[in-house]
């Protein structure tokens, strides 16, 4: 059961396609795990294209037509599905959705992050946003840290608590620059999530404040 699921204006502004491409993955990826969530798309697309098709065409603007061409030429194309779905998971360990399988490199691994964490970067064209693949193991977690940016989370295998909310496989937790937690993953599994990030996140505390000089975007 999805007790996170991504909020109606996420859904929307991917309905609509104006979210940037990093956001989209995750929402693509969610809609994998709740049926609610693809049934609410669905609807929006529907709504969406019906408010189209019955706006009279003086309504809009000269180069209303350009500007949308201009827009699908540019969005991002996903790269073909590379990965079987059993190929995927002997190196991610778990499942993970059709989306996801698209943006996992040819040479993915895990590889050391902060504090023991493992990390894939998924590779965007948009470099509005950073997409990586994470793994924490079993009771462990992140340090303590705010976000100077917006900071997208999508569970995928175990769970994690971040001291305020506990999330699972199919949720969705999103962090903004108020938002100040430590997520923790599961004592009897890792946990791995995809996580999409506007901006390094900014750890706190004197130890915390002494490593972020060395954070990835």
């Amino acid at each position: 059961m999805i007790r996170h699921p991504a909020p109606s204006e996420l859904l929307l502004d991917y309905a609509s396609g104006a979210l940037a491409e990093g956001p989209a993955l995750l929402v693509a990826a969610h809609l994998a795990y709740s049926e609610e969530a693809r049934a609410d798309v669905a609807t929006l697309e529907a709504v969406a294209g019906a408010m189209l098709e019955s706006m009279p065409a003086e309504s809009l603007d000269d180069d209303a037509l350009a500007r949308t061409l201009a827009r699908i030429e540019a969005a991002p194309t996903p790269a073909p599905e590379t990965w079987s779905n059993d190929d995927a998971q002997k190196i991610v360990g778990t499942d993970i959705p059709a989306p996801l399988r698209r943006y996992l490199p040819q040479d993915a691994r895990w590889r050391s992050a902060l504090g023991g964490i493992e990390e894939i970067e998924l590779p965007l064209s948009d470099k509005t946003y950073r997409a990586t693949l994470m793994r924490i193991g079993a009771g462990r977690g992140l340090p303590m840290h705010r976000h100077a940016g917006s900071e997208y989370t999508l569970v995928l295998a175990g769970g994690f608590a971040d001291g305020h909310e506990r999330f699972d496989r199919g949720d969705v937790c999103i962090a903004d620059p108020a938002v100040e937690h430590k997520p923790v993953a599961d004592a009897d599994q890792p946990c791995i999530c995809l996580l999409v990030t506007e901006a390094p996140v900014v750890l706190t505390g004197l130890f915390g404040r002494l490593l972020n000089p060395f954070l990835k975007r």
